[in-house]
């Protein structure tokens, strides 16, 4: 009967997220350097050698995230 129990449909997980470190990366380059945007941000962290760079679309999702917490 455990099968009928009441569960959360939250995933346990998003793919689409990046890192909890590249994110960290991502909020420390855009304190120093408040005028770059997420395509700035992308190139420069390939540069620094993050792999894999996360994609302009991404850097971006985590600037919103920063900016809502």
């Amino acid at each position: 009967m455990r099968w009928l129990a009441d569960r959360s449909r939250r995933p346990e997980s998003c793919p689409h997220q990046i890192p909890a470190e590249a994110e960290a990366v991502v909020c420390e380059l855009r304190r120093e350097h408040p005028r770059w945007g997420p395509a700035r941000i992308a190139h420069e962290l390939g540069r620094m050698g993050v792999s894999p760079v996360p994609s302009r679309m991404s850097v971006y999702r985590a600037l919103v995230r920063s900016l809502s917490n």
